[in-house]
């Protein structure tokens, strides 16, 4: 090693500094010597005075991300809007539902007064009371 590419007199061994003065390198294995040199301390400035900053974007990279997240806004708003949509019909499915069931109980309560009203004991019972004969000839049966 060159004697002019070592920084001042410090070497770095692990966490232990070495004074070059009193410990020689011969003694100390490379693999736990880091020196410093003239050039990697150069480095570090020029890496230091380097300014970070943004990206250029091109007019066609700009347009591509434009339209990528315009995309992405409206594949929301059509998730949302149907999400919505399902809501309502359910709803409606719902409503229609009770009202299947209000008609349909409603049907089973007018069958029964049907059966009860359409009996025959109680006819014949309503036709002697307001003084009608029953008349074998003239009586059809009809079905349904």
């Amino acid at each position: 090693m060159r004697q002019e590419n070592i920084d001042s007199d410090i070497l770095y061994s692990g966490t232990k500094r070495i004074d070059d003065s009193s410990a020689s390198l011969d003694i100390i294995p490379k693999e736990y010597v880091r020196t410093r040199t003239k050039s990697h301390a150069n480095e570090r400035e020029n890496l230091k005075s380097i300014r970070v900053g943004r990206v250029k974007l091109s007019l066609f990279e700009k347009l591509l991300l434009s339209i990528c997240f315009l995309s992405v806004f409206v594949g929301l708003f059509v998730i949302l809007q149907g999400r919505i949509r399902n809501s309502n019909v359910s709803y409606q499915i719902d409503h229609v539902n009770s009202q299947i069931q209000m008609v349909s109980q409603k049907n089973q309560d007018l069958n029964a007064e049907v059966q009860v009203l359409s009996n025959s004991s109680r006819l014949e019972e309503l036709a002697r009371q307001y003084g009608f004969q029953l008349d074998e000839s003239r009586v059809q049966n009809v079905s349904k």
